[in-house]
This record gives C-alpha cells, sequence and structure tokens, in this order.
C-alpha cells in the first residue's frame, strides 16, 4: 500500500479476533478523532462496520505489495510485523486487536528522534537465559544463524505493541530468519516475537536503526487482577479522563472476556460499549442493543469451550 498519511494507528485481525478489534478501534477514535486507522486483515471476511463508524482503511493480507509476504504471514501475528513494509503511514503505532490504547500518541508518533519505539521499560534487567529462550529464541539455535549477536544486552519488549518508521527494518533480513526458522524449528518463539527482538536488537547494535525505548505498554497479565483495577479504577470514569499519558494496555494471554473471570477485563469491556455506543447510539434501547451484542460474542467464544469439555469425544 502506499504511503498516504505522515503518521497514523495500525491494528490486525482475523475473522476470530474481529469483534476484539472493534474495542481497539473506538480506543483510538477516542482520544485521537482524527488520527488515520488501518486495519490489516487477515481472511475472507469484511469489516465494514469499522469502515462505517470509524473510517478505517482496509489493508489486505492478501494485497500486500510484496508477494513474498502473504504466503509468510497469512494465520499468523506476523501480520502486523509485515507493517514494517506494508505501512500506509510513514510513522505509525501498530497495536494487538486484544489491546487498547489511551491517551493522545500523536505527538510521539510526529517525533523524528527515532525510527523505531520498543514499548518496554528500559530500566527492566535483562531476563535470564532460559527466559529467553521461552519468550523470544533459542539462543544455542540463533548463535548458529548468526554466532555475533549478543543477547544479553538487549531491552527485550512484546511484540503487541510497537511503533516504527515505515522500512526502517531490511526486509531481505526478514526472508533470510525466516528461511532459517523453516529449516531450524524453534529457532524463534510465537511466531513474530522472537524474529522482531533479534532483527530490532541486530540492526541498533550495528547502527543501522534509530532505537528508543519507552516504558508505555501495560501488560495485563503482570499486574494482578487487584492492581489493574486500582490502577484503571471505575473504567467509565477512567476512559474520561483527560490528559492521560499515552500508553498501550495490552490484554494478552487470556483473552480480556468477561467470562474469563480470573483476567482483568473491565477497562477493554469499556470500549467494546463504547464501540456499539458509537454505532448505534446511548439511549436505553441502543445500550440493551449493545450488551446483547456483546453477550452473542461471548457466546461464541464459549460454546466451543464447553462443547470440547462436554463432549471430547465428539471434537
Amino acid at each position: 500500500m502506499q504511503t498516504v498519511a505522515p503518521f497514523g494507528i495500525i491494528t490486525a485481525c482475523h475473522a476470530g479476533d474481529y469483534f476484539l478489534a472493534k474495542a481497539t478501534c473506538a480506543s483510538i477514535r477516542h482520544y485521537m478523532p482524527e488520527i488515520p486507522v488501518c486495519v490489516i486483515v487477515d481472511g475472507e471476511f469484511e469489516i465494514e462496520e469499522l469502515k462505517k463508524c470509524y473510517g478505517v482503511l482496509e489493508l489486505r493480507v492478501s494485497d500486500f505489495s510484496d508477494s513474498r509476504l502473504p504466503s509468510i504471514c497469512k494465520g499468523t501475528s506476523r501480520t502486523k510485523f509485515a507493517a514494517i513494509w506494508e505501512s500506509p503511514f510513514e510513522r505509525f503505532l501498530c497495536i494487538d486487536s486484544d489491546a487498547v490504547v489511551i491517551g493522545d500518541w500523536q505527538s510521539i508518533l510526529k517525533e523524528t528522534s527515532w525510527q523505531f519505539l520498543a514499548l518496554a521499560n528500559p530500566q527492566a534487567a535483562c531476563p535470564p537465559g532460559e527466559a529467553v529462550d521461552h519468550y523470544f529464541f533459542n539462543r544455542e539455535k540463533l548463535a548458529l544463524f548468526d554466532p555475533e549477536f549478543e543477547w544479553q544486552n538487549t531491552a527485550y519488549f512484546c511484540a503487541g505493541a510497537y511503533a516504527a518508521q515505515k522500512a526502517c527494518l531490511d526486509v531481505e533480513e526478514f526472508f533470510k530468519a525466516v528461511d532459517f526458522e523453516a529449516s531450524h524449528p524453534g529457532t524463534f518463539q510465537f511466531a513474530d516475537q522472537g524474529i522482531f527482538n533479534y532483527m530490532v536488537m541486530k540492526a541498533a547494535s550495528e547502527g543501522k536503526l534509530q532505537l528508543r525505548v519507552a516504558n508505555r505498554q501495560y501488560l495485563v497479565p503482570d499486574h494482578s487482577l487487584s492492581d489493574s483495577m486500582r490502577r484503571f479504577g471505575p473504567a467509565r470514569q477512567f476512559v474520561c479522563q483527560q490528559e492521560l499519558v499515552p500508553e498501550v494496555v495490552h490484554f494478552c494471554g487470556q483473552k480480556p472476556l468477561i467470562q474469563n473471570r480470573k483476567a482483568y477485563s473491565a477497562l477493554f469491556t469499556e470500549f467494546r460499549l463504547k464501540h456499539y455506543r458509537n454505532l448505534h447510539g446511548t439511549g436505553f434501547v441502543a445500550r440493551i442493543h449493545a450488551w446483547t451484542k456483546i453477550l452473542v460474542e461471548e457466546w461464541r467464544v464459549l460454546r466451543p469451550r464447553l462443547a470440547r469439555k462436554l463432549f471430547p469425544s465428539r471434537c
């Protein structure tokens, strides 16, 4: 896709998490009414609701300009990694569909002092080697691919949210890493996270990438339910606050569903409701309709789980 704006925000979704992307887009529009939004669509389903409500740009994986990317990215979280080369924005924030933004990110995206913004705690100590093997890449296998890479001196980040300048990484290096993974399975973890961290830190160490690290991603699983409830308070009141520090709240791990009683979801639920208020209004009937839609979405997730539990022989 051609560059159509100097900066914007991108999210990606497949059919199974499209209902989550509605809340993601609602959060973006709440804090940044005019910023361009692009949704990367992985699969053969329509996003007319998002187009109607938020005027989003649609970018389908099958329409990537680099014909090599669709087969590598389709059906994986690498779709959002492809935004590095396929973004319609020169500078952008890219977030998973199980995340929401708070605050106004526009001033950050306008900055030119970085090419890649890793959303992590710059003061955090490098994780132990076993954690690196589990969350990012197998160190022994990676040493076969790149024996000079120093994994100890890096600021590891969760790939569910990042900001970048378009084409700040070499796409050919990405294909080389993907090819190596194909012949050495288990080198990189979580489809995109391992390759992403490796490529960013490698390019930065070689002076090919202006890297900045900012503690602007709140990973919900890293905090207790009670801590998150205190952090965000009553969700409706929190959302209405002015001048919030820009941050991404990422509900990775357990999805932010009402049915997941042990996981914090109130803030995400508030943006799910806000989407339907944006779409249908705020009257009594509209509120009933919004809750009905959410309960139907929850049932669609719960139904196959119940089927597997009650009738395991049929699944």
